[in-house]
C-alpha cells in the first residue's frame, strides 16, 4: 500500500508537543494522563497535543484548553462526557494556534462549556458537533468565538472551521470569520435540520453579532426533509440594540444538498434582531447559480436560500407496503435465521419448491404478447412464473442472495411485452391474475438496486397498457388494469373482488393515488373520486329463471344505468351480509373462503398504507370469517358438540336476492364443507391481525382462530394458494410474536409516512420510535393517561407525549406513572445483555422492563440530574439472558410523574448464556390437546397428571427451546394388560418433523411411576412441540398415564471472537483468534466461496494462530471457526476472507508530478501520476477532505499498470477547500 498526501488550498502539517501525555490511556479525564498527575486545577491551562477521549465528567473547571498549539491535538467528546474550562474570565481557548499547528474537538455527545474561543488562531482548527450541547459562555472584544483568526482580527493565515450537524450550539456574545487581512479563514458549516439551536448571543446577558470577513464562508447543506435546513438566530438581548449581522466585501456563502437529491424550495439560514450591513456577500466558487439564489431581507431580518425545481418527492406510500412491509420481511428474515417456528418450516417448506431456486426456468418471454385466463394462452407459463418471482423475492431479502433478487428480474422483464390480457367474460378475475407478480415486484423494486429504471418502467407501463386515464377507457387490447377496473358487477363477488385486489396493489406499486382511492373506496361502497372515472351503475334488471337447486336460484339479468356507483357484490357488506352470511354461502364453502381471503388480502394492503378496513361497518370482515369459519370447522367441542347448520327457522341464515339480482339465496351449500385446510389459505392473516395486533381476544375470534389450527392439524402450516388466488405461507410471513402488536420504525417522513426498520439488538433505540400502528396506538403500541401529546412535537396523531431534546432529536416528556412504551425488537444472538437509559430528571424518575410479557427488571430508580435539560445514562439492568429472534420489548414508567425525559435505550451484549438449560414442564400444562383427560397425580409434588391416553391423541407445548444435543426425559405410568405404545417428540404439527421418541415400560399400575429418557434430534431452536401418543397393540383407550417432561440441553461452548486473515505472501494466509477458555480446541474451516460449505482445516487443541499455505495467489479464501467440548461442537464464527498475493514494495511505485489545473469555473483538475507503473499491478485512488476523523471516499476507479507511465485522473475539487488522496496498489 502506497498512501499520497496532498493539499489543496490551505497549509496542514504537523509537529509534537506534550502536556497531556496519554501515559495511561486515551483518557482525558485520567489524572495520570497529565503531565503533573494530576487533572489540571483552576488557574491551569490544559494543553493537549496528542488524541484524547472524555466519555466522564472531569474533575476541575480550568481556566482554558489550547489543543493543537504545539503539535497536533485531538479531543472526542462522547455521550457521558462534561468538559469545563472557564474558570478564568480573561483567558481564551485555542484550537491550532500558530503556523502548523492543529487542534481539533469531536463532539457527538455530552457537555463542553468554554470561555472564549478561538479556532484557527494562525494554525489549522476544527470543531465538529453533531450531538451534545457547546456553549461558548465568555467573550472578549464582543465574541465569544472567532474562526480563522484571534479575538482581534489580526492574527493572519489561520484556518478555523466550526460544523454542525446536530446538537445545540449557543454562545454569550458575537462570531466573527477571518482576519482583517482576509489571510485568515473561518468557515461555520450547518449541515442539515437535526440542529436543536443555533443561537449567537443566546447564552448570556449580552448581544450576539455576526461579523463574516473576505473570503470566509457561511456553508450549509439542505437535507431530505420539509424543514431542509436549522436556521442561525443573531440574539439580541435587552432590547438595547445588538444583534446585528456584518458581511464584508468578498464574504462568501456556499450552499448545497447534504446528499445525492433535490430539495427544491426556499429556506432560512439566517435570523437576526439587529441591522443588517451588507457589503457584498457572494455565492462560492462552484455554486451552481443557475439552480441557486440567495436573498438578504433586511426588513424582515433573515438571509434565505433557494433551490429551482420541485420540493423532493417524499413518498405517498409506505414501500414495501403491499402485503410485505420492510418490517414484516426483517421478522420474516430474523425469524427463520433464529429457526422458530413457525416461520423457520414455513420458509423451508416453501424454498423446498423448485419455483424458489435462482435455476428456476423462466418460462415468460419477450415474445409473448397475449395471457388468457380463459383462453389458456400462455397461462400455465404466467401461474408457474408468478409463484417463482414471488418466492426468489422471498428468499432475495431472507438470504440476501442477489442470485434470488436477479431470477426474479429476470421474471419480470420476460413479461414486459405483453399487450393483451384476454378474458372469456370474467374480465376482473383475468385481470386479477396479475396480483402475485405485482407483490413479488414490489418487493424487489423496494428492497433491491439491480432492477434497472428502464426495466422498472417497460414493467410498469405493460400493467396499465396501453396507458392509464382517468377520463377515457381505452379501445382495443389491454392488459391488468383495464381488465380489472371496474370489477364485475354481473357475477359473484369473489370474482370483482379479485380484479379490486390487484387494482389496489398496483395502485401501491405504481404510487398512484387515485388507482389505490379506487379500490378502497369502492370496498368500502364510497362512489367514485371526482377526479376517476365512475364505478358502473345499477341496478340490474332480472330476467327468466336459469336454474333452481336447494340452495340457490339463478336468473338472467341486464345492466341497469340509473344509479351511478350502485355498488355490486364486490362491496364488502354486499359479500358479507349483517349476520356474517357471505353472497357466495349458498354457492360452494370454497368460493366464499376465497372471497373472505381477497378481503382480508385488501384489508391488510390499507392497513400497511395506514387505514383500518378490517373493523369497517363494526368488524362486518370478522362476523364474515366467524359464520363461515363456524360452519366449516366441523370438530366436536365443548361448546358445541355437534357441526353447526345455520337456517332460516333458527334465524341464522338469510334468504335474499344477492346485489346482481343473478342469484337468490335460500339455503347454505355444503359443497366444499370442512375442506378448509386445502386450496384456500385463508386464517393466518385474519388471525395476525385481530389476535396478533391486540384487538380481540381467543373467544371473539374462536372459529377462525379453530380453523387454523385444525388446519395446521391436517395438514400442516399453510402453503400456497389455488393457482393465483393468494400468496399463501401465512405461517411464515404474517405470525407475529406475542405482544408485538405494532411495527418497529426507525423515524417518520415530514408527511407522517413511517419509515418501517427492525430494532436489532445489541444497538441503539431512540424511544420516541416506539412501534407503528395504522391507527391511534393507544392500548396496543403504548399506554398514556393523557389522549394526546402534550410534548407537541414529532408524532402529534399518537397520546405519547414527546418533545424536542437538548441534546438533539426527541424525547419522551411528561411522564406518568403506569404509561408504558412498546418496542418490537429482534435478539441477534442468544446471549446476556445490558440495558442504559438516556435520561434527564429534575426529581429520581424510573423505569422498568419487560420482554415478551415477562419482567426483566424491578422498578428501577434513575436518580435526579439537576434538570430536565441535564442528561445522564444510568445502567438499568445487566445479565438478562435473551432468547434469539424478534420479539416485544416494553418500557414501564413508575417513577415520580412529570419529572424526568426519556432519549434512548442502548443494549449491549456482555457475553453468550452462562450454560445448557433445563426445561421443566408439567404435563397438564399444554397448550392444547386432543383426546387426552387430567386427573389427580399421586407423584412426588402432586398435582394433576395427563390420563385417559388412546391412539393418535396428542398434546403441544408452545415456545420450547431445543438445542443440537437435547434430551427427552418423561415421567410415565403403565399399568400391565395395555399395549406397548410411545411418545413421538414432533415439531409444528401431530404430523411434523420427528426429533425423538420413547418407548413406555410397564410399570406395575396407574400411579406407579418410571422415568424414561431418550436423546432428540439437533433441532436448536425455539418451537412448538408436540407429544403424540402412538400405540403399538389394540387394547383401546387409557394406554398410560404422563405426568411431566423435561428438556435438558448441556451448555454449548462459546463461539470463538476476533478471527482474522490475513495474507502473508503469494500463497498462505495467516489466521489469529482469541482463545476461549473451558473448551477443548478448535474446527477451523475454509471455502473458496463466501458462505459455504467449508472443508475442515485443522481440528483438535489448537493454539489461537494457524498459518494456511499451499494457496493460489489471487484467489479469495473464506474461513470460520468453532470450538468444542465434550464432544459437542458450538457454532460457527463470523466468517472472513483473505487474498493471498505478493507484497508490493512501496519503493517500487514510483510517483510522478502532481497536476493541477484550472478547470474553467474556479474549481482545479487533479491528475496523479504513477511514472513507472507495475504490469498486472492494480491501483485505485480514495479521498477524503480532512484528516482528522477522515471519510474515505471512492476518487478513482481501478487502473491496471502497463508496466509504463499511468495518468491517473480525479474528480475536479474547490479550489478553496482541502483534499487528501490516498493511493492503493496491489497485485491480483
Amino acid at each position: 500500500m502506497v498512501e499520497l498526501c496532498l493539499l489543496l488550498g490551505a497549509g496542514f502539517s504537523y509537529a509534537a508537543e506534550v502536556s497531556y501525555t496519554g501515559a495511561s490511556g486515551g483518557d482525558w479525564a485520567t489524572g495520570s494522563n497529565w503531565s503533573s498527575g494530576s487533572y489540571p486545577n483552576p488557574g491551569d491551562l490544559a494543553s493537549l497535543n496528542e488524541t484524547a477521549h472524555l466519555n466522564s465528567g472531569v474533575p476541575n473547571n480550568v481556566d482554558a484548553i489550547r489543543i493543537g498549539s504545539g503539535g497536533t491535538g485531538v479531543l472526542n467528546v462522547v455521550e457521558g462526557g462534561v468538559l469545563t474550562a472557564t474558570a478564568n474570565a480573561g483567558w481564551d481557548s485555542h484550537l491550532g494556534a500558530g503556523s502548523g499547528n492543529s487542534g481539533t474537538i469531536s463532539q457527538s455527545g455530552g457537555s463542553v462549556t468554554i470561555n472564549t474561543l478561538e479556532v484557527g488562531r494562525g494554525g489549522t482548527g476544527l470543531y465538529t458537533l453533531a450531538g451534545g450541547d457547546f456553549i461558548v459562555s465568555r467573550e472578549r472584544g464582543g465574541n465569544s468565538l472567532s474562526l480563522g483568526t484571534d479575538d482581534t482580527a489580526t492574527v493572519a493565515n489561520g484556518d478555523g472551521t466550526l460544523e454542525i450537524s446536530g446538537g445545540s450550539f449557543t454562545t454569550r456574545a458575537g462570531v466573527q470569520l477571518g482576519s482583517v487581512d482576509g489571510s485568515g479563514v473561518g468557515t461555520f458549516s450547518v449541515l442539515g435540520s437535526a440542529i436543536s439551536q443555533i443561537g449567537i448571543g443566546s447564552s448570556g446577558s449580552l448581544d450576539g453579532s455576526w461579523v463574516q470577513r473576505s473570503n470566509s464562508v457561511l456553508r450549509v447543506r439542505v437535507d431530505a426533509t420539509v424543514f431542509g435546513l436549522s436556521s442561525i438566530l443573531i440574539d439580541e438581548v435587552g432590547g438595547n440594540g445588538g444583534g446585528d449581522v456584518t458581511f464584508e466585501a468578498g464574504a462568501l456563502l456556499d450552499v448545497g444538498f447534504a446528499g445525492a437529491f433535490t430539495n427544491g424550495g426556499t429556506y432560512t439560514v439566517m435570523e437576526w434582531e439587529g441591522t443588517l450591513t451588507d457589503s457584498g456577500l457572494q455565492f462560492a466558487p462552484g455554486v451552481d447559480t443557475d439552480f441557486w439564489s440567495f436573498n438578504l431581507d433586511a426588513v424582515n431580518k433573515k438571509l434565505e436560500i433557494t433551490a429551482a425545481g420541485a420540493p423532493l418527492n417524499l413518498p405517498s406510500f409506505v414501500h414495501p407496503g403491499i402485503t410485505h412491509k420492510l418490517s414484516d420481511l426483517d421478522r420474516m428474515k430474523h425469524m427463520v435465521e433464529a429457526q422458530l417456528e413457525p416461520w423457520y418450516s414455513s420458509y423451508q417448506e416453501m424454498a423446498a419448491d423448485s419455483k424458489a431456486s435462482y435455476s428456476y426456468s423462466v418460462r415468460g418471454d419477450h415474445s409473448f404478447t397475449e395471457l388468457g385466463r380463459d383462453s389458456g394462452v400462455n397461462y400455465s407459463a404466467w401461474n408457474s412464473d408468478i409463484r417463482a418471482a414471488y418466492y426468489n423475492a422471498i428468499r432475495w431479502y431472507i438470504t440476501g442472495d442477489s442470485r434470488h433478487a436477479d431470477k426474479a428480474v429476470e421474471i419480470f422483464n420476460a413479461w414486459t411485452n405483453l399487450t393483451s390480457v384476454t378474458s372469456g367474460g370474467t374480465d376482473s378475475l383475468s385481470g386479477g391474475v396479475g396480483y402475485i407478480m405485482i407483490e413479488a415486484a414490489e418487493i424487489i423494486k423496494s428492497t433491491y438496486s439491480g432492477w434497472s429504471a428502464g426495466d422498472i418502467q417497460a414493467f410498469q407501463d405493460m400493467l396499465v397498457y396501453p396507458g392509464y386515464s382517468t377520463t377515457a377507457e381505452p379501445s382495443g387490447e389491454t392488459t391488468f388494469y383495464w381488465m380489472a377496473y371496474q370489477g364485475d358487477a354481473d357475477r359473484h363477488g369473489n370474482q370483482g373482488l379479485s380484479g379490486w385486489r390487484t387494482v389496489m396493489a398496483m395502485g401501491i406499486f405504481l404510487d398512484n393515488e387515485i388507482m389505490y382511492d379506487r379500490a378502497l373506496r369502492h370496498l368500502k361502497g364510497l362512489p367514485h373520486r371526482p377526479d376517476d372515472l365512475a364505478y358502473p351503475s345499477g341496478p340490474r334488471t332480472r330476467g327468466s329463471l336459469i336454474s333452481s337447486t336447494d340452495y340457490a336460484d339463478s336468473y338472467s339479468t341486464t345492466a341497469g344505468s340509473s344509479i351511478e356507483d350502485y355498488g355490486f357484490n364486490g362491496v364488502m357488506t354486499h359479500y358479507i351480509w349483517e349476520n356474517g352470511q357471505c353472497q357466495e354461502s349458498s354457492r360452494d364453502q370454497q368460493h366464499t373462503f376465497f372471497g373472505i381471503g381477497l378481503i382480508c388480502s385488501m384489508a391488510e394492503m390499507a392497513w400497511n398504507q395506514g387505514e383500518d378496513v378490517y373493523s369497517h361497518e363494526n368488524d362486518r370482515l370478522l362476523l364474515g370469517l366467524e359464520y363461515n369459519m363456524r360452519y366449516n370447522v366441523t370438530n366436536s367441542f365443548p361448546d358445541q358438540l355437534t357441526p353447526w347448520e345455520p337456517t332460516v327457522a333458527s334465524g341464522e341464515f338469510i334468504q335474499r336476492d344477492d346485489r346482481t339480482l343473478r342469484w337468490f339465496s335460500k339455503a347454505i351449500s355444503p359443497d366444499g364443507r370442512a375442506g378448509y385446510s386445502g386450496k384456500r389459505p385463508v386464517f393466518e392473516m385474519p388471525v395476525a391481525h385481530y389476535l396478533g395486533r391486540g384487538f380481540k381476544t381467543e373467544a371473539e375470534v374462536k372459529w377462525t382462530l379453530r380453523a387454523r389450527e385444525q388446519a395446521i392439524v391436517e395438514s400442516g402450516y399453510e402453503v400456497a394458494g389455488w393457482s393465483n388466488d393468494a400468496i399463501g405461507w401465512g405461517g411464515l410471513s404474517a405470525r407475529r410474536p406475542d405482544y408485538c402488536y405494532g411495527d418497529p420504525i426507525e423515524g417518520l417522513h415530514f408527511n407522517g409516512v413511517p419509515k418501517f426498520k427492525m430494532n436489532v439488538l445489541p444497538g441503539l433505540m431512540e424511544l420516541e420510535n416506539y412501534d407503528h400502528f395504522a391507527v391511534k396506538g393507544e392500548g396496543h403500541t403504548y399506554h398514556d393517561l393523557t389522549p394526546t401529546n402534550s410534548g407537541g412535537h414529532y408524532r402529534l396523531s399518537d397520546g405519547v407525549d414527546i418533545t424536542t431534546c437538548s441534546e438533539g432529536g426527541y424525547a419522551l416528556t411528561d411522564l406518568e406513572e403506569g404509561e408504558w412504551i412498546s418496542y418490537t425488537i429482534h435478539v441477534a444472538e442468544t446471549g446476556m445483555y445490558s440495558f442504559d437509559v438516556r435520561y434527564a430528571a429534575e426529581a429520581d424518575g424510573g423505569i422498568r422492563l419487560s420482554v415478551a410479557g415477562n419482567d426483566i427488571t424491578d422498578d428501577v430508580i434513575l436518580p435526579a440530574t439537576g434538570g430536565i435539560s441535564s442528561w445522564a445514562t444510568a445502567r438499568v439492568t445487566q445479565g438478562v439472558v435473551l432468547d434469539e429472534g424478534v420479539q416485544n420489548l416494553r418500557v414501564h414508567i413508575p417513577g415520580t410523574s412529570g419529572a424526568y425525559r426519556l432519549s434512548r435505550l442502548t443494549v449491549n451484549l456482555d457475553g453468550s448464556t452462562p450454560g445448557g438449560s433445563l426445561q421443566h414442564i408439567e404435563a397438564e400444562t399444554h397448550n392444547a390437546q386432543s383426546g387426552t383427560q387430567l386427573e389427580t397425580c399421586s407423584d412426588t409434588g402432586g398435582g394433576q397428571n395427563v390420563a385417559y391416553i388412546s391412539d393418535g391423541n396428542w398434546c403441544r407445548y408452545d415456545r420450547l427451546t431445543l438445542g443440537t444435543n437435547t434430551t427427552f426425559r418423561a415421567r410415565v405410568a403403565r399399568p400391565s394388560g395395555k399395549s406397548d405404545s410411545t411418545i413421538e417428540v414432533r415439531l409444528g404439527s401431530p404430523s411434523g418433523t420427528l426429533v425423538g421418541f420413547v418407548d413406555i415400560p410397564l410399570t406395575g399400575g396407574w400411579q406407579n411411576w418410571a422415568t424414561v429418557e431418550a436423546q432428540l434430534d439437533p433441532v436448536a431452536g425455539i418451537h412448538d412441540v408436540y407429544l403424540v401418543f402412538v400405540e403399538s397393540g389394540a387394547t383401546g383407550v387409557s394406554l398410560f398415564n404422563l405426568n411431566w417432561f423435561e428438556l435438558e440441553t448441556p451448555a454449548s461452548p462459546g463461539i470463538p471472537s476476533g478471527l482474522e486473515a490475513s495474507p502473508l505472501g503469494a500463497s498462505a494466509v495467516g489466521l489469529l483468534w482469541d482463545g476461549l477458555a473451558d473448551v477443548s480446541g478448535y474446527h477451523l474451516k475454509r471455502s473458496s466461496i463466501s458462505g459455504g460449505p467449508y472443508q475442515t482445516l485443522a481440528f483438535g487443541p489448537l493454539t489461537t494462530n494457524y498459518t494456511d499455505t499451499g494457496l493460489l495467489e489471487g484467489t479469495n479464501y473464506y474461513y470460520v471457526i468453532s470450538s468444542f467440548l465434550n464432544g459437542l461442537e458450538g457454532a460457527d464464527s463470523t466468517e472472513v476472507s483473505a487474498r493471498p498475493s505478493a507484497p508490493i514494495n512501496p519503493e517500487d511505485v514510483v510517483i510522478g508530478p502532481l497536476v493541477i489545473g484550472d478547470d474553467g469555473n474556479g474549481g482545479q483538475q487533479v491528475g496523479i501520476t504513477i511514472a513507472e507503473s507495475g504490469l498486472g499491478h492494480y491501483y485505485h485512488v480514495i479521498s477524503s477532505d480532512r484528516l482528522i476523523d477522515p471519510d474515505w471516499q471512492e476518487a478513482s476507479g481501478t487502473y491496471v499498470g502497463t508496466g509504463g507511465e499511468l495518468m491517473i485522473d480525479l474528480p475536479n475539487v474547490n479550489a478553496l477547500t482541502n483534499q487528501f488522496y490516498k493511493l492503493e496498489s496491489w497485485r491480483q
